[in-house]
């Protein structure tokens, strides 16, 4: 395995963006968004295994499709070994940094879990404009029973919901 092959390997995946990223109007790299969860060159193959934002995730096809693509290109690659872990749990965290805060600029994440399990009373009074919108945002997905998050998703939640 050569090292050159895996930087192309690297390089050609930094091509392929996350569809649901391009929907928000943030283009961000399936590597950049934390799915690539093992490249592997073995040889003149490449294995990949993916992890999905969620087991119900309708875009891999996408993925896969483009991962294959741009891989088909890539001098040296015989086959392409595609895995899809929708096991895996993904979280925000998993992100690069700057991909989290160029989405954070568009579509604020909402509260941890451990700011919304306090009292109302209890909680800072000094807000920041973009805490008070994300708590805008958590609110608005609840109240119409969207959660953007698995944190926003809490038995609170539901037993709050009117009718």
């Amino acid at each position: 395995m050569s090292d050159a092959l895996v930087q192309r390997v690297h390089e050609a995946l930094g091509r392929v963006v996350d569809p649901c990223s391009i929907a928000t109007g943030v283009p961000i790299t399936l590597a950049d968004m934390g799915l690539l969860e093992t490249v592997a060159v073995d040889g003149r193959e490449v294995h990949i295994r993916l992890r999905v934002t969620s087991p119900f995730c309708m875009q891999i096809g996408i993925m896969q499709e483009r991962i294959r693509a741009v891989l088909r290109d890539v001098r040296g690659i015989d086959a392409v070994h595609l895995e899809v872990d929708d096991g895996t749990t993904w979280l925000p965290s998993m992100m690069a940094p700057d991909a989290q805060r160029r989405l954070r600029a568009v579509r604020p994440i909402a509260p941890a879990a451990d700011e919304r399990s306090q009292p109302a009373g209890s909680r800072a009074t000094a807000r920041t404009p973009e805490a008070s919108r994300s708590s805008a945002v958590r609110v608005n997905f609840t109240r119409g029973r969207f959660w953007s998050s698995p944190a926003a998703f809490s038995a609170r939640s539901i037993r709050s919901q009117p009718g």
